[in-house]
């Protein structure tokens, strides 16, 4: 873990986002108080809505042509 101040982060901010991207947890303190964590980002932790999705394939078809054919078929 790395303690630093605002100033300096806003100095070196390559240099601590390099350190983040290399599994660096970075504190950031501003009069001598912590303020704010800068950490990586956990995968696992990611919204949902950001995940990517699933793609569904059945026999080689993905599910939506499969479900199109399956209703052409029914309509005639």
């Amino acid at each position: 873990m790395i303690t630093t101040t605002l100033t300096k982060l806003r100095q070196h901010t390559r240099d601590y986002f390099d350190a983040v991207e290399n599994g660096e947890r970075i504190i950031v303190s501003r009069y001598g108080k912590p303020v704010a964590e800068v950490r990586p980002i956990n995968k696992n932790q990611m919204p949902s809505w950001k995940k990517p999705g699933l793609r569904l394939v059945v026999d080689n078809v993905s599910l939506s042509q499969a479900i199109l054919a399956e209703r052409s078929e029914q309509s005639i």
